[in-house]
Formats: structure tokens, sequence, C-alpha cells
């Protein structure tokens, strides 16, 4: 055995974790697991202060209300130029997601997939939201109306 240290069971302290960033890159850094409720608040602020001008469903999606996420985000080109503003818009949508919307779970999951260069990890993230959206399906269709 050699005397010095394996560094490889420590966490690098330098190195920045998913946290370290935005709240508007959370979705597609973090499983829907790591959102607690204080980052989902953290995430629904960030999202209350950018006005999205000429679109009227935009208070409602940052209110909860996935429907309306989901046809922001639909409507935007995560490609374009305005790709931080398909972030703040993301961002609304993974806060209703983990609110329990399983639509919003599936366009996440959809729209990491077919991010550029999307690879393993990528994958990975895609599935853990499908999973989510798979189970709040069950969990819907056990529960009375």
């Amino acid at each position: 055995m050699s005397s010095k240290s394996s560094n490889a069971d420590k966490p690098d302290r330098n190195r920045p974790s998913a946290w370290d960033h935005s709240p508007t890159l959370w979705w597609s850094l973090l499983p829907p697991s790591s959102f607690h409720p204080d980052a989902i608040r953290a995430m629904r602020f960030v999202a209350t202060q950018v006005e999205f001008f000429g679109e009227p469903r935009w208070k409602s999606a940052v209110s909860g209300d996935a429907e309306n996420a989901i046809a922001i985000v639909l409507s935007m080109n995560p490609r374009g130029p305005f790709r931080q503003k398909f972030d703040v818009a993301m961002t609304a949508l993974a806060a209703c997601a983990c609110e329990g919307s399983a639509a919003a779970c599936v366009i996440i999951a959809n729209v990491i997939l077919n991010l550029p260069r999307a690879g393993d990890k990528e994958f990975e993230l895609a599935d853990a939201w499908a999973s989510v959206a798979s189970a709040t399906l069950r969990r819907s269709m056990r529960s009375p109306k």
C-alpha cells in the first residue's frame, strides 16, 4: 500500500457542483430527486423576477400552471438565440414537475434528450424525469376521485 492517501474517495471541494450554478440551470443538471422544497422555492423566485413580454401565460406558468408552462416551453426554440429565456421557462416548468405534473416531467425528459451533445449523463437525467412522470401517473390512477 502506498503511503500517499487516495484522493479518489474524497469529494473535490474545488470542483463546482450543480448547486453552484444558477437555479435556471438546475433542470438540466440535477435529477428530480434533488429538488427539495427550498430548491423549488428558489426556482420559482428566480422565474418570477423575469418578465416575458408579449406572453400572457407567463404569470400563471410561474405561479404553478403546468399547462401554460408546457405551452410556453413548446413554443420556444431551445437552440435559438434566447437560450437564457428558454432556461427560465424550463425552470418554471421544472417547478411544476416537482409539484406533481407528470406532463411537465415528460416534457423535461424530452427536452433533455434533445439537448445538443446529449450523452449518457443526459440520458440518465431524462430517465429520472420520465420515472417521476410514471410514478406520478400511477399514484393519480390509484387515488379516489
